[in-house]
């Protein structure tokens, strides 16, 4: 959780939008294989 959350925000201050959506997916992604 803690890496997602940084990824987060990482992310939201780039301010980046397809970029956002595929590295959400992709932290998801490892976020579920993890679990």
């Amino acid at each position: 959780m803690r890496k997602i959350n940084i990824f987060l925000k990482d992310i939201t201050e780039s301010g980046g939008g397809e970029r956002v959506c595929a590295n959400l997916a992709n932290a998801f992604c490892l976020d579920y294989e993890v679990e």
